[in-house]
């Protein structure tokens, strides 16, 4: 499913910018990641009514403050004592919610009813059209490499 490869996409980022592999910081905002606009468009009308989508809306918004917080101590001064002490147990905070969030989407995912259609994730606009290869397509090698598992 897209949805999540969208936001591993977006964690590998986040991590890549607090490691200083990256000087691009990803969206802090829940509502401006592709996973976040996900989750108000068409997650919203598909499951919308779920208390599981429910809670991973709530999980989607938690993680985004926790990133938006390791990322102010990132910009502020990441060799303060204080960050130093704070920000790897923020850290793996941050990675068991994503890990969370993203088991939750699975079984979000997983007990949708087969005959609903929503278990075909629609293309994302950058997504290029299903006729185009695999091996010439990197998103489309990352929703195999996904589904595979």
């Amino acid at each position: 499913m897209f949805a999540s490869v969208w936001h591993r996409a977006w964690f590998e980022a986040l991590e890549a910018y607090l490691d200083g592999e990256s000087g691009l910081q990803p969206p802090l905002d829940p509502t401006m990641c592709d996973f976040g606009r996900w989750l108000q468009k068409e997650g919203q009308i598909h499951y919308g009514d779920q208390a599981s989508f429910q809670a991973i809306q709530r999980l989607h918004v938690t993680l985004h403050q926790q990133a938006a917080w390791l990322c102010q101590q990132h910009a502020d001064d990441r060799d303060a004592p204080s960050v130093r002490d704070e920000s790897p147990a923020k850290r793996d905070e941050l990675r068991e919610a994503h890990a969370q969030l993203l088991d939750e989407l699975k079984g979000l995912i997983q007990s949708a009813p087969v005959d609903s259609g929503i278990r075909i994730e629609r293309r994302h606009p950058a997504t290029p059209k299903a006729s185009d290869s695999a091996r010439d397509n990197p998103r489309q090698r990352i929703a195999s490499a996904y589904n595979a598992c």
